[in-house]
């Protein structure tokens, strides 16, 4: 073999060595959101099934509860009390074959909101369960925030007033009475700290939810976004999130998704942020700030989900974003309008912006 084949072959080995040692360049991640809103539901509430998407919310109306597969089959509802036949329905929730709706509604001579509860088969009839009054009522009943399953069974998270300021309220149901539980200390207002809670989670027995806690001290009122968990009739813990230090005004915890022990937090600190929380040990890990601003005199609401084992990000900015997690860092897309509920189906990330549900495959990255 001459001298100069060998100069030529070693030139090619010497090429392709360094091309496996080039970094390649980062995916570009696209997410096209198609209009999935099935026929006769203007939805507000989400909840992934065994046999698919529920949607759930209104009819074209707005004055009638209206549940249906994503694939617009409609789940029969039967309200039995008319707080129930007026009702938007704003929670769902499936364990065992079971559907688990939350409907709202104001009435009275205050316009507060007038909870009713359901449940029924997937696949329906889904029927209201009239409660006493002051279960979800009164004068200082407060928003439900959802129902979460715990060990496969339905807990209704929420909160009420107290003597120092809001608290957590816990529900659990005996048959159709849903009864309130022992609210714990560590979810209860105190002297110089006010508590908010603004949505809920569950992992197996434990139940998240997240918020922020208000401190009075000598130097002011700090607001500190904050992660409770927690199991029923055990301890509870909060875990203060860390902000950035020129983030001032607003800051609060505002959705919370959550894979085995690890939980991913959305909210906001002047631009809108994410963190993750190892239920395990309570330990803050990474924490990223997104690019987005407030808008207007909007007070924003980041939501959050998980795709195939990754966190999705739907920030709620002005200019609205999604913002996926790849192996590289964080992936930037735009989104819908300002989404009002999310979740995820396999692959397949759901937003609810105005009144529209929208779908978009996410890529692996």
């Amino acid at each position: 073999m001459s001298g100069a084949i060998r100069r030529l072959l070693l030139l090619l080995a010497v090429a392709v060595l360094l091309a496996g040692c080039v970094k390649p360049p980062p995916l570009d991640v696209r997410l096209a959101w198609l209009d999935a809103t099935p026929p006769g539901v203007v939805p507000a509430a989400l909840a992934s099934v065994a046999s698919g998407l529920v949607v759930a919310g209104t009819d074209a109306t707005g004055e009638a509860p209206a549940v249906a597969m994503e694939n617009g089959a409609p789940v029969p509802l039967v309200p039995s009390e008319p707080y129930a036949a007026s009702a938007r329905i704003v929670s769902a929730a499936s364990a065992g074959g079971v559907l688990y709706l939350i409907g709202g509604r104001s009435g009275g001579a205050h316009g507060n909101t007038r909870w009713t509860v359901w449940d029924g088969t997937v696949a329906g009839p889904v029927t209201s369960r009239p409660q006493e009054f002051f279960t979800f009522g009164g004068h200082d009943a407060g928003p439900l925030l959802g129902t979460v399953i715990v060990d496969g069974h339905p807990i209704i998270v929420g909160s009420r007033g107290a003597e120092a300021g809001p608290e957590a309220a816990l529900y659990a149901v005996d048959g159709e009475v849903w009864n309130p539980l022992d609210t714990p200390a560590a979810l209860q207002s105190a002297s110089g700290l006010v508590l908010g809670l603004t949505a809920v989670t569950s992992v197996g027995s434990t139940i998240v939810i997240v918020g922020d806690s208000v401190h009075s001290t000598a130097d002011g009122v700090v607001q500190t976004p904050a992660l409770f968990y927690g199991t029923v009739g055990g301890e509870w813990r909060r875990i203060d999130l860390p902000v950035p230090t020129d983030a001032p005004g607003l800051r609060h915890a505002t959705a919370v998704a959550c894979a085995d022990g690890t939980c991913w937090v959305a909210g906001w600190a002047t631009h809108p942020i994410v963190w993750q929380v190892s239920l395990g040990d309570g330990a803050v890990g990474s924490t990223t700030t997104f690019v987005g601003d407030v808008a207007g005199a909007d007070d924003p609401s980041a939501l959050i989900t998980i795709v195939d084992g990754r966190p999705l990000v739907a920030t709620n900015a002005s200019t609205p974003s999604a913002e996926v997690l790849c192996a590289d860092g964080w992936s930037s897309v735009p989104s819908p309008a300002t989404a009002t509920a999310i979740t995820a189906l396999g692959s397949d990330a759901y937003l609810v912006a105005g009144d529209r549900l929208w779908r978009a495959t996410v890529p692996a990255c």
